[in-house]
């Protein structure tokens, strides 16, 4: 590594661990715990993670400098990069420069609010089929595993607004086994940079043939669509998307859905999770939510606009974000030796944005481990959402799918508590764990209560609202 260009700047505090593997057991052992710890040391910290350092940004204001600011200093090629390559190659994640600006022309107008309008019925309709199964266990202190129930809802909206029907039930079962699978290996890949590829990895066997599964489906439904079989989903709205008569071709339209199905399955699934979970330990909040949903909503199904009325039930699902941060890091390379919050970062270094760690910074949070909804509401909340809370990144390369996600995970709430009332089982283990999302390592698992007087309806939704 270079540190010629900024002499006597010193390179940023290091975190011990374990001699040659460094603190690389503990991140697979406890990852959470570990990013959490991470800012003690200071606001930018190397750590040793296998054969090479690794630079952690833990501070709110140096995160959004290297993702808003200094996107020429640090960029997605790289060794950080390639470590990730397998998920998805250049899809719009991953990809760079040019290729990456014109894909995000491409790809945002799928998620232009209009859009995403006319995709709230179909997804309202796939959260209401989903939650009629829980009047089978309702009530009968029959347990349920939540983050199965709600990576299974998620994988239907999924399958409903960008696969439209070409997943069957068992390819959709099998879509998310082979998810986890993939994930899983991944993570190992991330936090393992420097070791050489032929090096054989945790979980990469089953990583590896659950990948070429999704491969192979996805590479059907792209060819499906060639063949003029429309369906106005999302996936239509890919294959169909140009840029000055660019158009995308097979291998980029499967590279970019493996991302898409990421945003849209994955994180949605944890964070839907974390907030049902949350509510449930915070019944005061719980109540306001429904109180709020009652309101209004009644007994109908949500609408896009309702995203923006429903601000109690946004702001538990805001908090969860903070909490459990979708992605709880984000590589990025250094092209050029740099200097930021006073430390040297050597070029072609591996540079990450710990989320866990920016979300729960105490200098921007009161009480950052306090479940606490109203840190977004009022006016306070727009400033502290813009500056320390970045669930979806921040910067010319902020999640093109956020809209979607919250309008989702807004409606997930609604719709739960519109119906129904959870408790954890008994025994149930509130452990966290990390697969490329923070997930609960076991469960949970909850009952199922009906709450008395509801009746979901098809009411009309009021008449839109300014967003």
């Amino acid at each position: 590594m270079s540190t010629q260009s900024y002499p006597g700047v010193p390179l940023p505090p290091r975190v011990d661990g374990w001699p040659v593997v460094g603190v690389l057991p503990k991140l697979l052992r406890q990852p959470v715990e570990q990013l959490r710890s991470f800012p003690a040391a200071g606001p930018v910290t190397r750590v040793r993670v296998g054969p090479r350092d690794v630079f952690f940004v833990n501070h709110p204001d140096l995160a959004h400098e290297v993702l808003a600011e200094r996107g020429g200093d640090f960029v997605k090629a790289g060794l950080g990069k390639e470590r990730m390559r397998p998920l998805g190659g250049d899809g719009i994640a991953l990809a760079d420069g040019e290729q990456w600006a014109r894909a995000r022309r491409m790809i945002s107008p799928l998620f232009a609010r209009g859009r995403l309008a006319a995709l709230a019925d179909k997804m309202a309709n796939t959260i209401d089929d989903h939650l009629s199964n829980w009047d089978e266990v309702a009530d009968r202190d029959i347990e349920v595993d939540l983050s199965l129930e709600m990576a299974g809802l998620t994988l239907s909206v999924l399958s409903a607004t960008m696969f439209s029907q070409s997943l069957d039930p068992a390819e959709r079962d099998q879509l998310g086994r082979d998810w986890k699978a993939v994930m899983t290996w991944i993570q190992a890949r991330v936090f393992t940079p420097g070791l050489p590829e032929w090096l054989p990895m945790p979980f990469e066997r089953r990583g590896r043939q659950a990948l070429h599964r999704i491969e192979t489906q996805l590479n059907r439904m792209i060819a499906e669509r060639g063949d003029g079989s429309a369906d106005g989903d999302l996936l239509d709205a890919l294959v169909s998307a140009s840029d000055d008569g660019y158009r995308f071709d097979d291998v980029e339209l499967r590279d970019h859905a493996i991302n898409l199905i990421f945003a849209g399955h994955e994180t949605t699934a944890a964070t839907v999770t974390w907030a049902l979970v949350l509510l449930e330990q915070h019944p005061e909040w719980a109540e306001q939510v429904i109180d709020e949903v009652d309101r209004v909503l009644g007994d109908r199904a949500p609408a896009y606009e309702d995203t923006i009325r429903l601000e109690v039930t946004r702001a538990a699902w805001e908090e969860a974000l903070r909490i459990a941060p979708p992605g709880t890091v984000s590589p990025r390379s250094a092209l050029v030796d740099s200097v930021l919050g006073g430390f040297l970062i050597p070029r072609d270094s591996i540079v990450l944005i710990n989320y866990v760690a920016v979300q729960s910074h105490p200098q921007f949070w009161e009480s950052p481990d306090r479940y606490d909804p109203s840190r977004f509401l009022g006016p306070d909340a727009g400033p502290r959402r813009q500056r320390a809370h970045m669930p979806f990144g921040t910067g010319p390369r902020a999640c093109v799918g956020a809209l979607m996600g919250t309008m989702e995970g807004v409606f997930v709430l609604a719709m739960v508590l519109q119906r129904f009332r959870l408790t954890l089982a008994p025994g149930s283990s509130m452990k966290a764990t990390m697969r490329g999302t923070i997930h609960f390592k076991d469960g949970p698992r909850v009952l199922v209560r009906r709450r008395l007087g509801t009746n979901l309806g098809a009411t009309p939704a009021p008449a839109e609202v300014p967003v």
